[in-house]
């Protein structure tokens, strides 16, 4: 649905004003290994600290996610920058390198932002499934 909504935000800005950044452009390399990708966590420490990246990767300048440090798989704190983070538990949905310096230059563009909001809401989604089944039992519907 973010998907959508970016690109028809995109459609009509480039009717009525000058195109947006991002806009009408090839997806970036970035976006090509988040969009789609198959989020792979054993735990909520691992899905907390991967929502965590994630949402550094929309808030924060590129200059701090190139210092940013995350935990290992194992949970050892400050570990593993932004990068190994979603290497670590992202497989892209096409076989697509993951370079650091195209994700901090494509950040702010418009399909990577809309395909991070996308892997937030099935992160979240299964989160809240998780802690369903937690409280109610694996054998309840």
């Amino acid at each position: 649905m973010v998907v959508i909504r970016v690109f028809l935000w995109c459609l009509v800005s480039g009717l009525f004003f000058a195109p947006l950044a991002g806009c009408g452009e090839r997806s970036s390399a970035a976006a090509a290994y988040l969009q789609g990708a198959e989020i792979q966590v054993e735990n909520e420490a691992q899905r907390a600290e991967l929502r965590r990246g994630l949402t550094d990767l929309l808030d924060k300048p590129a200059s701090e996610l190139r210092q940013a440090r995350y935990a290992a798989a194992d949970g050892e704190p400050a570990r593993r920058d932004l990068v190994q983070l979603l290497r670590g538990h992202l497989v892209p949905a096409q076989a697509t390198p993951l370079d650091a310096e195209a994700l901090y230059a494509d950040k702010d563009r418009p399909d990577v932002r809309a395909a991070v909001l996308q892997l937030m809401g099935r992160i979240d989604a299964a989160a809240a499934r998780s802690t369903t089944i937690r409280r109610r039992g694996p054998h309840h519907g």
